[in-house]
Formats: C-alpha cells, structure tokens, sequence
C-alpha cells in the first residue's frame, strides 16, 4: 500500500490535531471535509454541493450568508451582507397536543465605516 492511498484518510489526523489543539469544532470538521474531499478528486463545486446537502439533511437550521466589503479608500468602506436562514419543519405531540414549527427568514444589512 504506497502513499497516495492513505493520502484520503488526511482528514483524520485533521480532526485529532484540531480537537486535540481545542480550535472551532465546525471549522476542524469543516476543514477535514474539504481536505478528504479534495484529495477524492472532487471539484469544488461538488463538494460544497455535497457539503450543503449533509448540513441541511442533519440540522434543523441551514443558514447562509454573503459578505461584501467595498473599500472606497484606505479609510472608507462599505461591508453589505445578506443571510438567509431555513429552519426544518418539526411536529412533536405532548399528551393529547400536537406542535409544530418551521421558520424562513432573510436578513439584509449595510455598514458604513471610516477611520479617523
């Protein structure tokens, strides 16, 4: 067995040295997933695709968001953003009542900022 076989499992010893490091959980997760998948031969494309699939099919919440920072100068800039969140729709009884839930909501924001 050379190398370039064992060269997938690099996501591995990514999750020990990040938990064991104690950094972000989701990033040291996140991080691993990008190394396995790109060293699979997946395309970026694919792998945030697939990335965005599992997030949505295993949380009750998905979220996305875009950042667009504007400089106008060294001292002037304009950050605009937009999230969009999904929540699952969940149904629980309790006794003889029944609930349930789910929630869509798009947030847009704009910030201005200067250095003095």
């Amino acid at each position: 067995m050379d190398g370039t076989t064992l060269l997938p499992l690099i996501g591995i010893p990514i999750v020990v040295i990040g938990f064991a490091l104690r950094f972000n959980p989701l990033l040291v997760v996140v991080v691993a997933g990008l190394a396995t998948g790109l060293l699979v031969g997946m395309d970026f494309g694919m792998l945030l695709e697939t990335f965005g699939e599992k997030f949505v099919n295993s949380r009750s919440l998905a979220t996305f968001i875009l950042i667009l920072p504007v400089a106008f100068n060294k001292d002037a800039s304009i950050d605009a953003g937009i999230s969009y969140m999904h929540g699952q729709k969940v149904t629980f009884k309790e006794g003889p009542y029944e609930f349930s839930s789910e929630g869509k909501a798009w947030l847009y924001g704009m910030n201005f900022n200067y250095a003095f």
